[in-house]
């Protein structure tokens, strides 16, 4: 399912080692999901696990990812839990990218294993307020505003990208 090659990925301790967690492509298809690789020695190598994908269209984030997943980040939760950041988007005709939030409380990484962090927020334009809800969907030409007065994302849906603001809301005590 990733032999077309790997795209977006993020790294993150996890357990004893560290984790990454990586968009794959599957040749012919050009399907994108999301899969994992374990390095034991401080990323200088790096095992892909030996699992199905952790996240694939139209899987655990429901209905709103049907067309493609992709663009994951991840952050360790306390007690050994994972947060995942990733963009979707439900089909070619409708909706734009959206960005979404799944849980796994004790950091397995089986498909069965990642539970919504929030509920879907959508209309003109979509904000962040406090805590995240999932997904946040943008469409081309929108803004998102009032993350904080220096931060705006503009432009197609393609430029919204779950690594920044996964990465943002992490670096402001948001997480």
């Amino acid at each position: 399912w990733d032999e077309q090659g790997v795209g977006t990925r993020c790294v993150v301790p996890w357990r004893d080692r560290l984790l990454m967690i990586y968009e794959g492509v599957e040749a012919g298809s050009g399907t994108h999901r999301l899969g994992g690789a374990a390095s034991a020695d401080g990323g200088r190598s790096w095992e892909r696990l030996d699992l199905p994908p952790l996240l694939e269209p139209g899987g655990a984030g429901g209905d709103w990812t049907a067309q493609v997943v992709g663009t994951p980040y991840a952050v360790a939760l306390p007690g050994g839990g994972l947060r995942l950041f990733f963009c979707g988007k439900p089909s070619a005709e409708r909706g734009g990218m959206c960005i979404g939030a799944l849980d796994s409380p004790a950091g397995r990484l089986e498909a069965d294993a990642w539970l919504p962090a929030g509920k879907r927020v959508s209309g003109s334009a979509s904000y962040l307020k406090g805590m995240v809800e999932s997904p946040l969907e943008f469409r081309s030409g929108e803004a998102l505003d009032n993350l904080t007065p220096n931060l705006k994302l503009l432009g197609g849906a393609a430029a919204v990208s779950a690594a920044l603001v996964g990465g943002f809301l992490a670096a402001n005590g948001v997480l």
